[in-house]
Protein backbone atom coordinates (compact mmCIF):
# COMPACT_ATOMS: atom_id res chain seq x y z
CA UNK A 1 0.00 0.00 0.00
CA UNK A 2 2.87 2.38 0.52
CA UNK A 3 4.50 2.15 -2.68
CA UNK A 4 0.49 2.68 -4.17
CA UNK A 5 -0.18 5.75 -2.32
CA UNK A 6 2.70 6.42 0.16
CA UNK A 7 2.88 6.33 3.79
CA UNK A 8 -0.11 8.61 4.78
CA UNK A 9 -3.77 7.53 6.18
CA UNK A 10 -6.09 6.14 3.62
CA UNK A 11 -8.83 8.85 4.91
CA UNK A 12 -7.47 12.46 5.95
CA UNK A 13 -9.23 12.30 9.53
CA UNK A 14 -7.12 14.22 12.09
CA UNK A 15 -7.40 15.57 15.33
CA UNK A 16 -10.54 15.65 17.32
CA UNK A 17 -14.01 15.68 15.96
CA UNK A 18 -17.14 16.99 17.48
CA UNK A 19 -20.23 15.17 16.56
CA UNK A 20 -24.28 15.99 17.14
CA UNK A 21 -27.30 13.86 17.46
CA UNK A 22 -27.68 14.30 14.02
CA UNK A 23 -24.00 13.57 13.13
CA UNK A 24 -25.08 10.34 14.55
CA UNK A 25 -28.37 9.35 12.96
CA UNK A 26 -26.93 10.48 9.68
CA UNK A 27 -24.49 7.92 10.44
CA UNK A 28 -26.95 5.28 11.50
CA UNK A 29 -29.12 5.60 8.18
CA UNK A 30 -25.46 5.77 6.18
CA UNK A 31 -24.20 2.10 8.15
CA UNK A 32 -27.77 0.91 6.70
CA UNK A 33 -27.72 1.83 3.02
CA UNK A 34 -24.34 0.65 3.08
CA UNK A 35 -25.01 -2.44 4.82
CA UNK A 36 -28.01 -2.98 1.93
CA UNK A 37 -25.69 -2.37 -0.75
CA UNK A 38 -22.90 -4.74 0.83
CA UNK A 39 -25.47 -7.65 1.08
CA UNK A 40 -26.10 -6.99 -2.87
CA UNK A 41 -22.40 -7.13 -3.49
CA UNK A 42 -22.16 -10.13 -1.00
CA UNK A 43 -25.19 -11.87 -3.66
CA UNK A 44 -23.18 -11.02 -6.78
CA UNK A 45 -19.84 -12.74 -5.69
CA UNK A 46 -21.73 -15.59 -4.53
CA UNK A 47 -23.74 -16.01 -7.88
CA UNK A 48 -19.76 -15.46 -9.60
CA UNK A 49 -18.27 -18.14 -7.64
CA UNK A 50 -21.26 -19.97 -8.74
CA UNK A 51 -20.44 -19.49 -12.37
CA UNK A 52 -17.02 -21.19 -11.66
CA UNK A 53 -18.42 -23.99 -10.66
CA UNK A 54 -20.97 -24.81 -13.63
CA UNK A 55 -19.69 -22.80 -16.63
CA UNK A 56 -16.59 -24.38 -18.51
CA UNK A 57 -13.47 -21.88 -18.18
CA UNK A 58 -13.69 -21.61 -22.40
CA UNK A 59 -16.72 -20.06 -21.90
CA UNK A 60 -16.28 -18.24 -18.67
CA UNK A 61 -13.08 -17.03 -19.96
CA UNK A 62 -13.66 -15.05 -23.16
CA UNK A 63 -17.22 -13.18 -22.11
CA UNK A 64 -15.18 -12.11 -18.80
CA UNK A 65 -12.67 -11.04 -21.39
CA UNK A 66 -15.68 -8.85 -23.04
CA UNK A 67 -17.24 -7.70 -20.09
CA UNK A 68 -13.88 -6.45 -18.59
CA UNK A 69 -13.10 -4.33 -22.24
CA UNK A 70 -16.43 -2.70 -21.36
CA UNK A 71 -16.34 -1.84 -17.93
CA UNK A 72 -12.93 -0.53 -18.49
CA UNK A 73 -14.23 1.65 -21.65
CA UNK A 74 -17.16 3.15 -19.79
CA UNK A 75 -14.73 3.61 -16.38
CA UNK A 76 -12.35 5.66 -18.46
CA UNK A 77 -15.26 7.74 -19.75
CA UNK A 78 -15.82 8.80 -15.66
CA UNK A 79 -12.14 8.82 -14.67
CA UNK A 80 -8.51 8.19 -15.88
CA UNK A 81 -5.64 6.69 -14.64
CA UNK A 82 -6.46 3.18 -14.86
CA UNK A 83 -9.45 4.13 -11.52
CA UNK A 84 -11.79 1.54 -11.99
CA UNK A 85 -9.67 -1.74 -12.94
CA UNK A 86 -6.73 -0.03 -10.61
CA UNK A 87 -6.22 -0.98 -6.81
CA UNK A 88 -8.81 0.02 -4.47
CA UNK A 89 -6.41 2.45 -2.67
CA UNK A 90 -6.34 4.63 -6.08
CA UNK A 91 -10.30 4.72 -6.38
CA UNK A 92 -10.29 5.36 -2.68
CA UNK A 93 -8.42 8.22 -3.14
CA UNK A 94 -10.46 9.29 -5.63
CA UNK A 95 -13.64 9.09 -4.46
CA UNK A 96 -12.26 11.72 -1.35
CA UNK A 97 -12.08 13.98 -4.51
CA UNK A 98 -14.69 17.00 -3.59
CA UNK A 99 -15.18 17.53 -7.61
CA UNK A 100 -17.35 14.22 -7.51
CA UNK A 101 -21.16 14.29 -8.43
CA UNK A 102 -23.46 12.04 -7.15
CA UNK A 103 -24.13 10.02 -10.75
CA UNK A 104 -20.72 9.91 -11.11
CA UNK A 105 -19.82 8.02 -7.36
CA UNK A 106 -22.48 6.03 -7.98
CA UNK A 107 -21.10 4.95 -11.52
CA UNK A 108 -17.93 3.82 -10.29
CA UNK A 109 -19.17 1.93 -7.77
CA UNK A 110 -21.72 0.02 -10.28
CA UNK A 111 -18.48 -0.34 -12.63
CA UNK A 112 -16.21 -1.62 -9.69
CA UNK A 113 -18.77 -3.92 -8.45
CA UNK A 114 -19.27 -5.32 -11.83
CA UNK A 115 -15.48 -5.17 -12.28
CA UNK A 116 -14.78 -7.75 -9.18
CA UNK A 117 -17.62 -10.14 -10.04
CA UNK A 118 -16.37 -10.78 -13.59
CA UNK A 119 -12.46 -10.79 -12.69
CA UNK A 120 -14.26 -13.93 -9.64
CA UNK A 121 -16.36 -15.34 -12.87
CA UNK A 122 -13.19 -15.44 -15.35
CA UNK A 123 -10.78 -17.36 -13.00
CA UNK A 124 -9.47 -14.20 -11.36
CA UNK A 125 -8.10 -14.75 -7.42
CA UNK A 126 -7.65 -12.36 -4.96
CA UNK A 127 -9.30 -11.42 -1.64
CA UNK A 128 -12.36 -8.96 -1.36
CA UNK A 129 -11.63 -6.95 1.68
CA UNK A 130 -10.09 -3.87 -0.30
CA UNK A 131 -12.97 -4.19 -3.13
CA UNK A 132 -15.16 -4.04 -0.20
CA UNK A 133 -13.73 -1.08 1.16
CA UNK A 134 -13.11 0.91 -1.80
CA UNK A 135 -17.39 0.14 -2.67
CA UNK A 136 -18.23 1.18 1.27
CA UNK A 137 -16.02 4.53 0.19
CA UNK A 138 -17.76 5.33 -2.96
CA UNK A 139 -21.42 4.71 -1.14
CA UNK A 140 -20.19 6.97 1.92
CA UNK A 141 -18.92 9.61 -0.07
CA UNK A 142 -22.51 9.42 -2.38
CA UNK A 143 -24.37 9.97 0.20
CA UNK A 144 -22.28 12.56 1.63
CA UNK A 145 -21.99 14.59 -1.76
CA UNK A 146 -25.91 14.36 -1.90
CA UNK A 147 -26.61 15.56 1.49
CA UNK A 148 -24.30 18.56 0.94
CA UNK A 149 -21.12 17.43 2.91
CA UNK A 150 -18.84 16.97 0.07
CA UNK A 151 -15.81 18.54 1.79
CA UNK A 152 -16.34 15.88 5.22
CA UNK A 153 -14.48 12.55 4.47
CA UNK A 154 -16.23 11.04 7.59
CA UNK A 155 -19.05 10.35 5.46
CA UNK A 156 -16.56 8.19 3.93
CA UNK A 157 -15.19 6.05 6.63
CA UNK A 158 -18.27 5.61 7.68
CA UNK A 159 -20.03 3.92 4.26
CA UNK A 160 -16.18 2.04 4.36
CA UNK A 161 -16.81 0.55 7.82
CA UNK A 162 -20.11 -0.24 7.22
CA UNK A 163 -19.48 -2.05 3.94
CA UNK A 164 -16.90 -4.23 5.66
CA UNK A 165 -18.87 -5.18 8.64
CA UNK A 166 -21.95 -6.46 6.65
CA UNK A 167 -19.41 -7.84 3.51
CA UNK A 168 -17.40 -10.07 5.89
CA UNK A 169 -20.45 -10.07 9.11
CA UNK A 170 -17.45 -9.07 11.30
CA UNK A 171 -18.69 -5.82 12.96
CA UNK A 172 -15.29 -5.84 15.02
CA UNK A 173 -13.57 -6.05 11.41
CA UNK A 174 -15.04 -2.40 11.08
CA UNK A 175 -13.43 -0.85 14.11
CA UNK A 176 -10.22 -2.29 13.43
CA UNK A 177 -10.35 -0.67 10.02
CA UNK A 178 -11.37 2.85 11.30
CA UNK A 179 -8.89 2.72 13.85
CA UNK A 180 -6.23 1.58 11.15
CA UNK A 181 -6.82 4.21 8.63
CA UNK A 182 -7.62 7.32 10.22
CA UNK A 183 -5.54 9.47 12.56
CA UNK A 184 -1.97 10.04 12.56
CA UNK A 185 0.84 7.55 11.48
CA UNK A 186 2.39 5.93 14.16
CA UNK A 187 5.99 4.66 13.14
CA UNK A 188 8.59 3.40 15.42
CA UNK A 189 11.25 6.05 16.45
CA UNK A 190 13.93 2.88 17.37
CA UNK A 191 13.76 1.86 13.11
CA UNK A 192 15.79 3.93 10.78
CA UNK A 193 13.60 3.12 7.85
CA UNK A 194 10.49 4.17 10.11
CA UNK A 195 12.36 7.42 10.70
CA UNK A 196 13.01 8.21 6.87
CA UNK A 197 9.29 8.55 6.76
CA UNK A 198 8.95 10.53 9.37
CA UNK A 199 10.50 14.18 7.36
CA UNK A 200 7.06 13.62 4.54
CA UNK A 201 4.05 11.99 7.08
CA UNK A 202 1.72 14.18 8.63
CA UNK A 203 1.56 14.70 11.74
CA UNK A 204 3.13 11.79 12.78
CA UNK A 205 3.38 10.12 16.28
CA UNK A 206 6.71 8.27 17.29
CA UNK A 207 7.19 5.45 19.99
CA UNK A 208 10.05 3.07 21.09
CA UNK A 209 12.71 3.68 23.36
CA UNK A 210 14.63 6.63 21.14
CA UNK A 211 14.95 9.83 23.77
CA UNK A 212 12.95 11.89 20.77
CA UNK A 213 10.25 9.82 20.29
CA UNK A 214 6.64 11.05 21.27
CA UNK A 215 5.92 7.72 23.53
CA UNK A 216 9.23 6.55 24.91
CA UNK A 217 9.48 3.59 27.16
CA UNK A 218 11.49 3.62 29.72
CA UNK A 219 13.07 1.91 32.53
CA UNK A 220 12.00 -1.49 30.48
CA UNK A 221 12.74 -4.83 32.74
CA UNK A 222 12.57 -8.15 30.65
CA UNK A 223 12.31 -11.61 31.83
CA UNK A 224 10.82 -14.69 31.75
CA UNK A 225 7.80 -14.25 33.36
CA UNK A 226 7.10 -11.42 31.08
CA UNK A 227 8.03 -7.32 30.48
CA UNK A 228 7.79 -4.17 32.66
CA UNK A 229 7.93 -1.02 31.44
CA UNK A 230 7.38 3.03 31.79
CA UNK A 231 5.10 5.01 28.73
CA UNK A 232 6.12 8.32 28.91
CA UNK A 233 4.22 10.83 26.47
CA UNK A 234 5.92 14.41 27.28
CA UNK A 235 6.35 15.33 30.63
CA UNK A 236 3.52 12.76 31.48
CA UNK A 237 3.69 8.99 32.25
Amino acid sequence: AIAVVGQERLFPVYGHTRFAWRDVIAALVLGLVAGAFAHGFARLMRLAKHSVQHVPLAVRLPVAGVLMIGVAFLGSVIADNGTVLGPGYVVTRWALEPNHAVGVLVGMLLLRTAASAISLAGGGVGGLFIPLVAAGTLTGRAVSVATGHDRDPLGAVVGAAAFLAAGYRVPLAAITFVAETTGPVVLCADDAGARALVVEAKEPITYGFAADADVRIAEYEGSRQGSRFTLVRGDTT
